[in-house]
C-alpha cells in the first residue's frame, strides 16, 4: 500500500516536472519531500519485520538448545524402560 503511495507520488512529480520545473518548483519540492518520507517509512517497516523475523527464530532456535538434552535423555529413559519391560516379561 505504501509502496503504491510512493508510485503515485512520483508520477505525480513526472507530471509537475512535465508541466513546468519553474512554475510548480515549491510543488515540486514539496512532494520531492513527502516521497523522500514515505520511502524512509517502508525501508523502516521493512527492516522492523526483518527484525522481528530474525527475533522468532532465535527465541525457536534457543528452545531447541535448551531442551535438546532433556527430550533426548526423557527418549533415552523410555526405550530403557521399554526393553526392561520386554526381558521382564
Amino acid at each position: 500500500m505504501v509502496q503504491a503511495d510512493i508510485d503515485k507520488m512520483e508520477q505525480a512529480l513526472e507530471q509537475l516536472k512535465a508541466a513546468g520545473t519553474d512554475l510548480f518548483a515549491d510543488e515540486i519540492v514539496a512532494l520531492q519531500g513527502r516521497i523522500n518520507a514515505a520511502t524512509d517509512e517502508l525501508a523502516a517497516a521493512a527492516e522492523e519485520a526483518t527484525q522481528d523475523a530474525i527475533t522468532a527464530k532465535h527465541k525457536a532456535d534457543s528452545w531447541w538448545v535448551e531442551h535438546r538434552n532433556d527430550i533426548y535423555q526423557a527418549v533415552e529413559i523410555i526405550a530403557l524402560a521399554y526393553i526392561i519391560y520386554r526381558l521382564a516379561w
